[in-house]
């Protein structure tokens, strides 16, 4: 990564690979949201997700998990929380001079 190359800061590599792997978990999550079948259960606010899966054994599976609306809420609150760390991270990280970017080119 373009930031990991430039940046001389072993501390901000660390807290930048760090929020960076919480990128990935957040997308695979997303993703297995977005990209699933849905259908309600017996429980009110309940539904059952469904999703085609790749399996190394087999080529493919099929996965199927129950969530609610707060499971999903707290999906979108990471979202917003991951948003506002990146954003931290970059002005704090050029406020101490260890970015190798200049504000301008974030905005």
């Amino acid at each position: 990564m373009l930031f990991l190359s430039l940046s001389g800061n072993d501390e901000s590599k660390k807290e930048f690979k760090g929020l960076i792997k919480r990128v990935r978990d957040l997308e695979q999550t997303r993703n297995g949201i977005v990209h699933s079948i849905w259908l309600p259960t017996a429980v009110e606010g309940e539904f059952v997700k469904w999703k085609f899966a790749k399996d190394k054994e087999n080529g493919i599976k099929f996965v199927s998990s129950n969530l609610d609306f707060k499971d999903i809420s707290a999906v979108a609150d990471s979202c917003g929380t991951l948003e506002k760390d990146l954003i931290f991270f970059v002005f704090t990280d050029f406020d101490r001079g260890n970015s190798p970017f200049h504000v301008h080119e974030i905005i």
